[in-house]
């Protein structure tokens, strides 16, 4: 894999709850001039950006991450509330009390993914492991304070979510390519294709 790559798995919320997020991301730019995760498409990640060890191949990941997405139906997410993640991020949350099959999917999928990672991957360090991972989509990140992210939530803490919640269909992995890995430029530079969609069954 050429040093400027990174893969990443996502679950890709429904329409109408991408709706709802975009609409709150251009919200927030609108009013503070945060535009970061604008370059980024809607999604909760399972797996956020890493290396591949060098000797393993995509077609392998593919079949281990559809061995694991097959045992599932499709299934409903409950977002909880917003939250500000680490101090740089605020992002939709789902709990778990209200999100089980979804946590368990994420720690079934991570333990695939797992074998594949680079030990050299510079992003996989800071990530939250097992019962730390608090699903999440985000709506800003990186380029704001943590007391411009509270202001943020406390902006919007009017928005209601429906609480008949929304039908999860599918998973994509991504190859993404940006010249800014070891700055906070990257996400600027970012650029992606898919490289496999996944289907829960019906």
């Amino acid at each position: 894999m050429v040093k400027n790559k990174r893969l990443a798995f996502y679950l890709m919320p429904p329409y109408p709850l991408s709706l709802e997020i975009l609409d709150m991301r251009n919200m927030v730019n609108d009013q503070y001039k945060i535009n970061a995760a604008l370059n980024f498409m809607v999604h909760m990640t399972i797996k956020g950006f890493f290396k591949m060890v060098p000797d393993m191949n995509y077609r392998q990941l593919i079949q281990g991450l559809n061995n694991v997405i097959l045992k599932y139906k499709s299934f409903k997410i409950y977002p909880t509330k917003l939250k500000v993640f680490s101090d740089v991020i605020l992002g939709v949350e789902f709990a778990r009390e209200k999100n089980e099959t979804l946590w368990q999917i994420h720690n079934d999928c991570y333990t695939v993914i797992r074998p594949f990672i680079s030990s050299d991957c510079t992003f996989t360090p800071s990530e939250p492991k097992g019962d730390n991972f608090i699903p999440h989509i985000t709506i800003s990140m990186t380029d704001v304070s943590k007391e411009m992210l509270e202001d943020m939530k406390d902006f919007l803490s009017d928005i209601r979510f429906d609480n008949r919640g929304y039908m999860v269909k599918q998973f994509k992995l991504y190859e993404f390519e940006s010249s800014g890995w070891q700055t906070d430029e990257w996400i600027y530079t970012l650029q992606w294709k898919i490289l496999h969609a996944f289907s829960l069954k019906k």
